[in-house]
């Protein structure tokens, strides 16, 4: 199933979304909508145009794919940070039909609002977004950004004023997206969301005033190199091959390898391996269909007790305490 949406940025988009997508608003700053065996949950926080943070859980059973559409303006940026429960398709068309496709379980894009996104889920994962939208001059005021500036600063109001379909590959996904997608009922949730998207920009304004982006580090031949890697060789229930096997693949030194996977997923590959396995454990302990020594041994961990650590280290509670407050 594809949805197929165009909201123009309006105090009525999250009712205009929700129309679009077959439901009407809980709230003024809260939609719920189901397809079927799945369900899609929208919340923000009160209009304003220039700054327009939103966070989505989906729960899909059957294969989804959300399309937004070119807005025929550059009048908006948007920052997006997707985590699904297995690899997503991102796409990103331009106004001359050339295409970029990352195909990852974290994507994260800096785009401008004439590019088409296509995001496609398989069936029976579940997937967290955080979108911020972003008027562009209120961005560079915010910024500091006037007409005479420094060359690296200039170089960045360029890219935000021009009215050509732009984007940046961003590699940071926060920790901090996922309490903010479960713990929506939270009495200081909309000023929590709005506070941290709000650094999320500043430390992204950073990244690009510096040349720190994805798109800027690491050229298109080194990119698809290690997402091809990335697909091949990762999985929480695969076996990862050593470092120096990877770096062959790739056709790289071991120390190249690192740095490239490392601006391009946020972490080291073994450190990257082992989130996927947490992640894949989080998941199978909700479901409540194993115990947690099975699911440790279904992961490959060769004690309770080594899993129960590296767990409570990845989400500051352990798996027993997890699963009882679930309950």
């Amino acid at each position: 199933m594809k949805i197929n949406f165009k909201i123009q940025p309006s105090e009525k988009w999250l009712e205009e979304l929700a129309m679009q997508l077959g439901t009407i608003p809980e709230t003024a700053t809260t939609f719920t909508v189901r397809y079927e065996d799945s369900f899609l949950r929208v919340n923000t926080v009160p209009y304003n145009k220039n700054f327009i943070p939103f966070v989505g859980k989906l729960v899909t059973q059957q294969p989804l794919g959300f399309c937004k559409e070119n807005f025929g303006t550059n009048e908006y940026w948007t920052l997006q940070l997707v985590k699904s429960s297995r690899k997503h398709k991102l796409e990103l068309i331009n106004e001359s039909g050339e295409v970029r496709v990352i195909e990852s379980r974290t994507s994260g894009v800096f785009f401008s609002s004439s590019m088409i996104v296509d995001l496609e889920l398989e069936a029976s994962q579940e997937t967290s977004v955080l979108s911020v939208n972003l008027h562009r001059d209120w961005l560079c005021e915010q910024l500091g950004i006037s007409e005479s500036v420094e060359p690296d600063e200039s170089k960045l109001r360029e890219l935000l004023m021009s009215e050509s379909a732009s984007f940046l590959c961003i590699s940071t996904y926060p920790d901090w997206i996922e309490d903010l997608v479960d713990n929506v009922g939270a009495f200081n949730w909309k000023l929590m969301l709005q506070a941290k998207c709000l650094q999320l920009i500043a430390d992204l304004s950073s990244q690009l005033r510096g040349k720190k982006s994805v798109a800027c580090q690491l050229n298109g031949q080194d990119l698809q190199k290690i997402e091809s890697i990335e697909a091949q060789f990762f999985g929480a229930n695969k076996v990862l091959p050593s470092i120096d096997f990877l770096a062959k693949e790739a056709g790289m030194s071991i120390s190249k390898f690192k740095k490239c996977f490392k601006i391009r997923f946020g972490a080291s590959p073994y450190e990257y391996y082992l989130n996927l396995k947490l992640d894949e454990a989080k998941n199978q302990l909700l479901e409540k269909k194993w115990t947690i020594s099975e699911i440790a041994s279904q992961l490959g961990y060769t004690s309770t007790a080594n899993f129960d650590k590296a767990f409570k280290k990845r989400f500051l509670v352990n798996p027993s305490t997890m699963l009882r407050n679930a309950s």
